[in-house]
């Protein structure tokens, strides 16, 4: 898998040669500063540190770019498609992987440590989705195998400890002991992740759509998303292969919803 550590100026350095003006993921205040002198000093550090680094080779030209580089960068420029993974993790604070997609092509972008811009080339949906699930921590199989709908309310009144309001979901027949457990998970329920899809068209933005995931105590995550009543929704336990199901589906669609 080919991969690219960049410095901050090197990744300017790229973009602006591409005629990019603001990339989603990035910080574009430091990589498109409004100030020209400033601007003309982050380029200028930015050419020597690509060919320091051996970014930027002599050729019988001059000086070449490795095609690799320059191909991940264009993509980050002008997707198709763009994942935007967050997460807050108590030891490390927000995590964010931004991933960009255009056709077979899937570039995975995030900020390391040492304030480097980390890029990544993506062999594949299958190894896309690998990533997305390492990310997420899904466990190998779920505890709970029944989507269900629900309203706000009824969440609530859940989650303060009345379980008679469970009866009113459409459970179907379960044991006594998976009931407890499907309401032990209910009443713990917390926000651990999100995945925000942006669909672009011609480099312009178009639309989005977002994925919530919560955590329950015990460990599991679910999926939220819209339901088809007004005020409700639908949660959904995940595991791997559930998840994989869920972004094949996804991807085979086209790039609006």
């Amino acid at each position: 898998m080919f991969q690219a550590k960049l410095e901050i100026c090197e990744l300017a350095y790229l973009l602006h040669s591409l005629n990019a003006e603001q990339v989603i993921g990035l910080d574009n205040e430091r990589l498109f500063p409004t100030d020209s002198a400033a601007t003309q000093t982050l380029l200028e550090t930015g050419l020597t540190a690509l060919k320091t680094n051996g970014w930027l080779v002599p050729d019988e030209y001059g000086f070449k770019m490795a095609p690799q580089l320059w191909l991940l960068t264009a993509i980050m420029v002008q997707p198709e498609q763009i994942v935007v993974y967050n997460r807050r993790v108590e030891s490390a604070g927000e995590q964010v992987v931004t991933y960009y997609l255009s056709q077979d092509i899937i570039v995975e972008q995030f900020l390391s440590k040492d304030d480097h811009y980390l890029l990544s080339h993506i062999s594949g949906v299958v190894d896309f989705i690998n990533h997305l699930s390492h990310l997420l921590n899904l466990p190998e199989q779920r505890v709970w195998e029944q989507s269900f709908e629900l309203d706000l309310t009824l969440l609530q009144a859940i989650q303060k400890g009345d379980f008679t309001a469970l009866e009113q979901i459409q459970l179907g027949e379960i044991k006594p002991e998976t009931k407890q457990n499907l309401q032990t998970a209910l009443t713990s329920l917390v926000p651990y992740a999100s995945l925000d899809i942006l669909f672009t068209q011609d480099g312009y933005f178009q639309s989005s759509k977002q994925m919530i995931f919560l955590q329950a105590g015990n460990g599991a995550i679910w999926l939220l998303t819209t339901g088809t009543e007004d005020n409700s929704f639908t949660l959904h336990p995940l595991d791997g292969h559930y998840f994989t199901a869920l972004w094949q589906r996804q991807l085979a669609k086209t790039k609006t919803p």
